[in-house]
């Protein structure tokens, strides 16, 4: 699975960002604070839709569970590099 990292800039502070999963809701205004202090991030993928780091990690777990790899891995595409997250069973 492939997603990309929502950077928090956004023109229109006020507009909220929920994820689509718990529902945990931020103005763009304050998701940039809590970005820039490492507290949240939200991402995109066709699979997940809008889905904080919460969700995601929950997610690539239950995925890591129910695959038969032994990892599964999650590709996180970010303006200034990728990463690749990766979820063993029984982890």
């Amino acid at each position: 699975m492939i997603v990309e990292l929502i950077p928090p800039e956004n023109d229109d502070v006020d507009r909220l960002i929920t994820c689509d999963g718990c529902g945990i809701e931020y103005s763009y205004e304050h998701y940039k604070i809590l970005a820039d202090l490492n507290k949240l991030a939200y991402f995109y993928g066709e699979e997940v839709g809008i889905t904080c780091h919460t969700c995601l990690f929950s997610y690539g777990r239950f995925l890591a569970e129910t695959s038969d790899k032994e990892c599964y891995k999650i590709e996180v595409v970010a303006e200034d590099d990728n990463h690749i997250l990766k979820f063993h069973k029984n982890a």
